[in-house]
């Protein structure tokens, strides 16, 4: 019954991509980036044996062109500043994590909207959707749009205002003054806007269906680490950290490393140091992966800065049964990363917690320097 309610508010609410591109005139769409690829390598496993989302994936995988496009006359509306047409269409580019509550929540949002006054806006590109608040996600689904605005104002000459999402966290500030992007962002009210031009990059996906899955290529991940890096404060840049770099989310609330310091026992004599990203700023967090050969983790947001490591880097990523991902080993293929990964038990009790057999980690450490 929820699945029919759902299929019924898509068909009759929501614009995908596709179906936004088509409603528009041809001179409000630009391409920009090439119609990329990536080549995922096979991981390596001490077995041999990938966990079987990567079997699916394994090879090269097309991705779609993106593009930018001018839509013009929208609202914004709701906490996380979804994009309705003039046709009171939701635009679903902006509302990527959709469930029937938030559905409901946007609804009413929208009839909301339709009784109170709106101030107006000229030309702005929201980030403020709700997978912003991820350090993962704001890098992979959001920032990447920064290179479609930056066509769009080459093509037209208009300044486009950025969106931020409501009580924006230090890292996000961070990595928005790092884009060269600091002085260009409103923080999103959460009030609704009139907008008369809504500047809608997409970012870039897979081509193989079903599922549909965002995903980072060699140039689109070039985009960001070249601005970044070229944003490094000179303090910073001074820095050196450890080559091998072991990376604990001991400040996580779940999916932990229990036997952290029997890893770190097994681990220090080869030079590793331990490092918690949390603690440190951008920057420095960019550094300490710039500068890297080795990093080891349990799957999480910090992997997410192996976008900066340099291409022949070697990442091992820790998995708990059931909760294997592509996200990780999609950076390090688009980098041209060595990945291995390998799969451990949950504890019981826990919320995804696990102990990592050092004899395995070593094991693998060694098949991947061969």
């Amino acid at each position: 019954m929820l699945q029919r309610i759902r299929y019924w508010l898509s068909e009759r609410f929501f614009l995908d991509r596709h179906q936004l591109k088509e409603t528009l005139p041809a001179e409000s769409v630009f391409p920009y980036g090439p119609e990329g690829h990536v080549h995922l390598s096979s991981p390596v496993t001490v077995d041999g044996v990938l966990p079987a989302i990567m079997q699916d994936y394994t090879g090269r995988q097309e991705c779609e062109q993106c593009f930018v496009c001018d839509v013009q006359s929208a609202k914004l509306v709701g906490p996380w500043s979804a994009g309705i047409t003039s046709s009171g269409k939701v635009i679903s580019e902006m509302t990527p994590s959709r469930t029937l509550y938030a559905d409901y929540r946007l609804l009413l949002s929208y009839l909301g909207s339709l009784f109170t006054k709106k101030h107006t806006k000229t030309v702005v590109c929201s980030l403020a959707q709700r997978r912003a608040r991820t350090y993962f996600h704001w890098f992979r689904d959001q920032l990447p749009r920064l290179q479609g605005v930056e066509e769009y104002e080459r093509r037209t000459g208009k300044t486009v205002e950025i969106l931020l999402p409501e009580n924006p966290q230090k890292w996000l500030l961070q990595s928005i003054e790092l884009m060269g992007y600091k002085d260009r962002c409103t923080v999103w009210s959460g009030k609704s806007v009139s907008v008369e031009h809504l500047i809608l990059p997409t970012v870039a996906r897979y081509k193989k269906r079903p599922p549909e899955r965002f995903s980072f290529t060699p140039e689109s991940a070039a985009f960001l680490v070249d601005r970044i890096s070229s944003h490094l404060p000179p303090k910073v840049q001074s820095q050196r950290f450890a080559k091998k770099v072991y990376i604990s989310r001991r400040n996580a609330t779940w999916r932990r490393v229990q036997n952290e310091e029997e890893v770190m026992n097994a681990l220090r004599p080869l030079g590793f140091e331990l490092f918690v990203p949390d603690e440190m700023t951008v920057a420095e967090q960019v550094q300490l992966f710039k500068g890297a050969e080795w990093i080891i983790s349990l799957h999480g947001s910090n992997l997410t800065n192996i976008l900066f490591c340099e291409e022949g880097a070697k990442v091992i990523e820790f998995f708990t049964k059931g909760w294997e991902r592509l996200d990780y080993w999609n950076i390090a293929s688009a980098r041209g990363l060595t990945y291995g990964c390998m799969t451990q038990d949950h504890i019981p009790g826990t919320k995804h917690d696990c102990n990592i057999n050092t004899d395995t980690l070593l094991s693998l450490m060694k098949k991947m320097e061969a």
